[in-house]
């Protein structure tokens, strides 16, 4: 009889112990600012916070609740809804309701402008769009420039000295090299 209550009791312990693990697992962590570095605020960040903590970055609201993990290199400042995330040194980014939109992959991002980020990867430069789609596969230009207002960037391969203008889609409109 003794057994059959001890079996009881520990089971009871277990189901409790599930219990509470679920009920912390489930309740967002809140972190004390005057454990970290508060990056100055500007009006681009949506109102999230970003915090450093011991070389990482992570994103709170203003009541100090994590809202992403302090797992990045760096966080960078919203635009065009888009903030740039950098993880064991890879750019990616993350959009304003805080879903990984690139996952960082790239050895180098812009900023989006009109639309816009200019990617690096393997030495080369390459193109990709708000969603994360790459409009120029960084495989053939060695530069792009930004964007301009028009959407019109400048483009070059340096080993074969070719020097272009390229629109928003990746098209050619002017080949500087042409006579």
């Amino acid at each position: 009889m003794k057994k059959k209550a001890l079996y009881i009791i520990l089971g009871i312990a277990v189901v409790i112990g599930i219990v509470m693990l679920v009920i912390t697992s489930n309740k967002k962590q809140t972190i004390s600012f005057k454990d970290m570095t508060v990056v100055k605020q500007d009006e681009n960040n949506l109102g999230k916070v970003r915090v450093v903590k011991d070389g990482k970055w992570g994103l709170t609201n203003p009541d100090g609740t994590l809202l992403v993990d302090m797992d990045y290199d760096f966080i960078d400042v919203f635009k065009e809804n888009r903030a740039i995330v950098v993880k064991d040194g890879k750019y990616g980014f993350i959009d304003e309701n805080l879903n990984v939109v690139v996952e960082p992959k790239y050895s180098y991002a812009t900023h989006f402008v009109n639309g816009a980020s200019i990617i690096k990867m393997n030495n080369k430069a390459g193109v990709i769009n708000l969603k994360g789609e790459e409009i120029v596969k960084p495989v053939y230009y060695d530069y792009i420039s930004t964007f301009d207002a028009n959407g019109i960037a400048k483009a070059k391969n340096f080993t074969e000295n070719k020097n272009v203008a390229i629109n928003i889609k990746g098209e050619i409109v002017k080949d500087f090299n042409a006579k």
